[in-house]
């Protein structure tokens, strides 16, 4: 039960809008274009790619694991919470859909 309710709430998630002010940040959600050790681009459901810089800080996780960005690829749903900074929007939290 505890599962589905995971997989439940993140689907309402990503079903949502693609960046909603939070804040002072952003939340974008959709699915990852592009990724490197840097950025991630994240291709919205209003087909707008939005690019969020990847920082030391930034805490990736599948389901409850915390993983690297190395171990994202493209076609992963993600929903991102994001601050803005250095004329940029930074990731704090990227938060994968699991398979």
């Amino acid at each position: 039960m505890k599962r589905w309710l995971e997989g439940a709430l993140v689907a309402t998630a990503l079903i949502g809008g693609s960046a909603l002010a939070h804040e002072g940040g952003a939340h974008v959600r959709g699915v990852v274009k592009e990724i490197s050790a840097e950025r991630l681009v994240v291709d919205t459901p209003s087909g707008e790619a939005v690019t969020v810089a990847l920082t030391p800080e930034t805490r990736i996780t599948r389901g409850t694991v915390t993983i690297h960005a190395a171990d994202v690829h493209p076609g992963d749903r993600a929903v991102v919470h994001a601050k803005r900074g250095a004329g940029q929007l930074q990731a704090t939290d990227v938060k994968l859909g699991t398979p």
